[in-house]
């Protein structure tokens, strides 16, 4: 069954059985759910259970793909685990009036998502994300948090179907491995993509400056930003950044170090991320 056919179908019916519903307890409220353990608990899971779940985090329902994206594992499995610093960095950046995030490599969406749930009325949110299946997975998310709420804020959340570099044109997406880790980034060959500039992709969306632009590519951050900096001017530059830091001795540029020299401050440090923003 497709990833868009799986979508389509109400929440509930991936909903586990309750073995499988004790495990994911254990692994989300005990001891289990850590180190070596969570390993061991999360091998037993997928044998009793393949395939998509319904579930709940950050107290809404949710459906989740854990077997081949490591992202959605964790949210499953150990969401208070799940780069607490990052979404508290996020949540506090977004209490601006009217913020703007926007998410380069959003993966299954689940930052865009916390962004949703947590911005106040007029924020915007762009979740850019070139495998549509995963993009699929945010808009049907975001759509069953949307019905579960009372009182849903004004907030205005779009996607974009490409790539992020450091050109306009086409490139080669990874296909093979975890679908959270799959990048343009070395490699030859692989899913034709469209590639966009950043500048030139907000530009389109209407999206001037940014609040928070967080950015997970695998690789390429340094195709991505130091551009995007370069290109736009300097009001439009993001009050604050996160940046995955995992590939940054292979970078061609240091994005961190750039941004220092640019003014903004290293705010935290994580095992996967840098937390930037700017001075003042």
């Amino acid at each position: 069954m497709l990833d868009s056919e799986m979508n389509a179908l109400p929440w509930g019916t991936f909903r586990p059985g309750l073995p499988v519903r004790a495990l994911i307890g254990l692994s989300r409220n005990t001891l289990l759910g850590r180190g070596k353990l969570r390993k061991q608990l999360a091998q037993l899971f997928f044998l009793l259970h393949a395939g998509p779940v319904d579930s709940w985090l950050w107290g809404h329902r949710i459906r989740l793909f854990p077997d081949h994206n490591v992202c959605e594992r964790k949210a499953l499995l150990r969401p208070d685990r799940m780069d607490r610093n990052e979404y508290a960095f996020l949540r506090t950046q977004l209490a601006r009036v009217r913020p703007v995030f926007v998410d380069v490599g959003a993966n299954a969406g689940l930052y865009s998502l916390y962004a949703a749930l947590n911005a106040g009325e007029g924020a915007r949110i762009l979740a850019i994300e070139p495998d549509a299946a995963l993009l699929a997975r945010f808009a049907f998310n975001l759509r069953l948090a949307g019905k579960a709420r009372y009182a849903v804020p004004e907030i205005d959340v779009a996607t974009a179907c490409v790539a992020v570099g450091d050109r306009d044109g086409e490139g080669l997406l990874s296909t093979s491995g975890d679908e959270g880790s799959r990048s343009l980034s070395g490699t030859s060959v692989g899913r034709p993509v469209q590639v966009r500039r950043l500048a030139a992709l907000l530009a389109e969306h209407a999206i001037g400056k940014i609040t928070v632009l967080k950015i997970d590519v695998e690789g390429y951050e340094d195709r991505v930003l130091p551009p995007y900096l370069a290109e736009v001017p300097q009001d439009h530059w993001p009050d604050a950044i996160i940046i995955e830091h995992v590939y940054r001795p292979s970078w061609s540029v240091d994005c961190i170090a750039l941004c220092q020299g640019r003014g903004y401050r290293v705010c935290g440090i994580t095992n996967n991320n840098t937390l930037l923003a700017r001075a003042g």
